[in-house]
């Protein structure tokens, strides 16, 4: 008995015997989804029990979930879960080429996968960025794309939470797109409904990744225009608030940048290619700080992003992002403040507008912990500054 047969025979006799105990225990239903031939299966990633939770849905078609690397370092348990599943391995902090050739042998051999796209679940509820080289995997292995969404999930089982809580969970498939409809999506695109600058930075992004065969250099082309469309609007106010506030979140974002960057051993030209220009911080500087992994808290001394810039330097040495990426965030509120000062103009309602989405993820994540029991200290370490 091959692999697969065996995987399939052990998923319809563990389907049978854990979906009724396994939706009464979180409250769960699910849509089932039919699906012909291989496909890969894109959810949102909300909780740790997200793979089970999606798998209910496929009860004919056992799915090989891509996996953290670390769930094969233990024993028994590894050993077991490869036996009965053969999870992929991901690797964290590294190119994911390996991960990528194993996905498409899958694939190309009849098998369906799925990948959690996002790369981790989500603090706040909100579905994370889709890293560009996802697009590519799923254009060059000409398997069927099925798009999943989990409903309900974060509020049982929030990724800080300590323990599972009964909600209502709803799973479902939103989108089922065949290879021949992909790709004529692609191809029949018009760009009529993109402004111009826009439709031109999507050509450009195209054209690279047609010549480098890099997603993430077409991807830094889309970031370059989306902050130049921003930085062009700002000055058009005529206010120096505004355009501070915009050159404050391109220094943010090159800061990460220069630190993931540092954190995935790439060069110095790869550094230079996905910081952004228009920032307070010159562009060269900040990549020989970051390369020499010394000076990055000299190059904005005395700004917003200081301390940042320094819980940036640890974590080019191992130390933890999240620290590092709240205070990124932090620091961007706390230029916004300024607007305090100004009681009249265009700067008190900047801030406003700025700072209410992120009451909006405040209460969402106040309201969603409480729910789930997690005592407010612990909460309140996950929270951005509100300057409001």
């Amino acid at each position: 008995m091959d692999k697969y047969t065996r995987h399939k025979k052990i998923w319809r006799i563990l389907y049978t015997l854990v979906q009724k105990p396994f939706s009464g225990l979180v409250n769960m239903s699910w849509e089932p989804c039919q699906v012909d031939g291989p496909c890969i299966v894109i959810p949102n990633h909300v909780t740790a029990i997200d793979p089970l939770m999606v798998a209910m849905s496929f009860p004919d078609k056992p799915l090989y979930f891509v996996a953290s690397e670390h769930l094969f370092r233990k024993g028994l348990i590894s050993a077991a879960l490869n036996w009965l599943v053969e999870p992929i391995p991901r690797k964290k902090a590294s190119s994911g080429v390996d991960t990528v050739m194993a996905v498409l042998r899958h694939l190309r051999s009849g098998r369906s996968v799925c990948l959690f796209a996002e790369g981790e679940a989500t603090w706040s509820g909100r579905s994370g960025k889709i890293f560009p080289a996802t697009g590519k995997m799923i254009r060059r292995s000409g398997a069927t794309l099925v798009t999943y969404r989990l409903e309900g999930a974060y509020l049982s089982d929030p990724r800080w939470s300590k323990s599972l809580h009964r909600g209502r969970i709803y799973g479902h498939p939103v989108g089922i797109y065949p290879p021949e409809k992909l790709k004529a999506a692609v191809e029949e695109d018009t760009l009529s409904s993109l402004p111009a600058d826009m439709a031109r930075a999507y050509e450009e992004a195209r054209s690279v990744l047609a010549r480098t065969g890099n997603p993430q250099l077409a991807d830094f082309e889309l970031d370059a225009a989306y902050f130049a469309e921003m930085l062009r609007l700002a000055e058009a106010t005529g206010s120096e608030f505004i355009k501070g506030y915009v050159r404050t979140m391109i220094d943010s974002a090159n800061l990460r940048a220069a630190v993931r960057t540092v954190r995935m051993g790439k060069d110095r030209d790869f550094m230079l290619t996905a910081l952004v220009p228009g920032g307070f911080a010159d562009r060269d500087n900040l990549a020989a700080a970051a390369e020499s992994g010394d000076g990055l808290a000299a190059i904005f001394a005395s700004s917003c992003l200081e301390h940042a810039a320094v819980l940036g330097a640890e974590a080019m040495k191992g130390g933890t992002l999240t620290d590092f990426e709240l205070e990124c965030d932090n620091a961007v509120s706390a230029y916004l403040s300024q607007a305090k000062t100004k009681p009249f103009g265009i700067e008190p309602a900047a801030e406003y507008l700025a700072l209410l989405e992120s009451e909006i993820t405040a209460a969402r994540m106040i309201l969603t912990g409480r729910l789930a029991g997690i005592e407010p200290e612990v909460i309140r370490e996950r929270l951005r500054d509100i300057n409001a």
